[in-house]
């Protein structure tokens, strides 16, 4: 029992270790970031939802869920993103915070590159606490992401395209394949959205989903942009 006990304190201080250094890395490079950059741009949002969805699966019990988002972007590329939605998956709606630092930058005239950090944490379950990187590229209105998450031992690969028919419509295809970093099992995850815009701070989006182990779904929402 306590060879258990210690090599548990063992793990948590090596992800407690990789976590701070994951923090001081975001925190220099944000502000190195906010040091050079000539301009920065700032916005909030909020959305209605009635069902939010992660990768295939409900985290709101099927149920709807309130979200809100706060993004700084500058000049060079560099997006900050706050994020926080409520979330339910034990019968009880508590609260979930993303907080993320990304890149996306042009390679050539067609193609961008992406990648970034981003760390997830629950209000009531630290045991899923945790940080995730991602590298993608980005090419004529096709994408591919890979992203990565030693903590939960999960990697995830996701494709998406999107067609843009004017100001107002907007269509998203998404695949996604999730799996343990160490395994070849995998759990597959496709989905199809609409959006339309009244204008640039009103939309509305409907999205029909499917994961090869969960159930199909569909879901709509409403964004409204503060700023």
């Amino acid at each position: 029992m306590l060879g258990k006990t210690m090599l548990e304190k063992s793990m948590l201080n090596k992800v407690m270790l990789k976590n701070i250094k994951l923090w001081l890395l975001v925190i220099v490079t944000l502000g190195t970031n906010l040091v050079a950059a000539n301009q920065m741009s700032y916005s909030a949002d909020t959305t209605a939802v009635s069902n939010y969805v992660f990768r295939g699966q409900t985290l709101s019990d099927d149920a709807p869920a309130l979200q809100a988002g706060f993004y700084a972007a500058n000049d060079k590329g560099w997006t900050y993103r706050f994020w926080a939605s409520s979330y339910d998956m034990n019968g009880d709606t508590d609260g979930k915070l993303e907080a993320s630092l990304n890149y996306r930058g042009e390679v050539d005239k067609y193609f961008n590159v992406m990648f970034g950090t981003k760390y997830y944490g629950y209000e009531s379950d630290n045991t899923q606490e945790s940080m995730e990187w991602h590298f993608g590229l980005e090419a004529f209105d096709v994408s591919a992401v890979y992203h990565r998450n030693e903590e939960l031992d999960t990697e995830y690969m996701e494709f998406g395209y999107f067609w843009q028919f004017n100001r107002q419509w907007r269509v998203d295809a998404h695949y996604g394949i999730a799996k343990p970093i160490y395994s070849k099992e995998t759990g597959d995850d496709y989905s199809v959205s609409g959006n339309y815009s009244f204008n640039k701070d009103f939309n509305v989006f409907v999205t029909l989903g499917s994961h090869n182990r969960h159930e199909d779904y569909a879901l709509a929402g409403v964004t409204y942009n503060i700023w």
